[in-house]
């Protein structure tokens, strides 16, 4: 079993999906379980902002 929680990824790529978007690949810093999150890193950083305008 594996932590379902938000969590900081390590040693995450960008992937492109059978789509043709880009997505996130890698790891969970806490039990080392695969990650995968839509959207890039565009995504990220557009996320990151709206939380800093907040």
């Amino acid at each position: 079993m594996h932590c379902r929680t938000k969590r900081q990824m390590q040693n995450a790529i960008q992937v492109c999906n059978r789509r043709g978007r880009y997505d996130l690949k890698g790891y969970c810093a806490v039990c080392g379980k695969s990650m995968y999150r839509l959207g890039g890193w565009e995504a990220v950083a557009a996320a990151a902002r709206r939380n800093a305008e907040r």
